[in-house]
């Protein structure tokens, strides 16, 4: 008999802090080689389980129903949030070897930016988790533009006819990082359609050239 089997069991942010806090990984690492590890972390974020070290935990495992019991609840509980994740991930924009976020440090983002941490730490689950970070970064990203936009209009009567052409504009003043890639981004594509409009220039003239000849 289970003892246990009345113990809400999920993939909690409780449960993924735990998790990097015994391996010192980020939760998007965990793969099936920590299997145990994330099962003793749920199982300790879960409200109304007893407090027990990893080596204890190990040993109640060796219970077949509790283990049944466990495992088939984590299993359920993430085929439950995988209905509602994108069907395909975007992917990063960082360099290949960027290491992945630690969910510890978005927690405590969000919770700082007003999110209620029990709702966070307890009860959020997973797949809400990116549309809460978009909408801090763009709050944020409105936070600074706002900032930048008052002091570039503090500065402007005090600046020389010289110095005020080449600060046309807020983002000369200080540029932000996401405006800088938007701008390459824009230039990149800029150059992609130029390159294929060429193309297609030779191309047409190539074809127009065989056709007098042949003609």
């Amino acid at each position: 008999m289970n003892k246990f089997s009345d113990i809400p069991i999920k993939i909690t942010l409780r449960a993924c802090i735990l998790f990097e806090k015994m391996t010192g990984r980020s939760f998007y690492t965990c793969n099936d080689n920590d299997a145990c590890i994330l099962a003793y972390c749920c199982f300790q974020a879960a409200p109304g389980a007893p407090r027990m070290t990893y080596d204890d935990f190990l040993s109640l495992l060796e219970n077949n129903k509790f283990e049944e019991w466990l495992l088939r609840s984590i299993k359920a509980d993430e085929e439950f949030n995988a209905q509602f994740a994108p069907a395909t991930e975007e992917k990063s924009e960082g360099k290949a070897d960027d290491a992945p976020p630690m969910l510890t440090d978005i927690a405590a983002v969000m919770v700082i930016n007003g999110v209620d941490a029990k709702y966070v730490m307890d009860e959020m689950p997973l797949y809400e988790l990116q549309g809460y970070i978009t909408a801090i970064e763009e709050r944020k990203k409105e936070m600074v533009t706002n900032d930048r936009l008052w002091t570039w209009l503090g500065l402007m009567p005090h600046l020389s006819k010289e110095s005020s052409r080449k600060l046309s504009s807020p983002d000369k003043l200080l540029p932000f990082p996401w405006e800088i890639d938007e701008k390459k981004k824009k230039s990149e594509k800029e150059f992609d359609s130029m390159k294929n409009s060429l193309a297609e220039f030779f191309k047409a003239q190539e074809s127009k050239i065989k056709q007098e000849s042949n003609g």
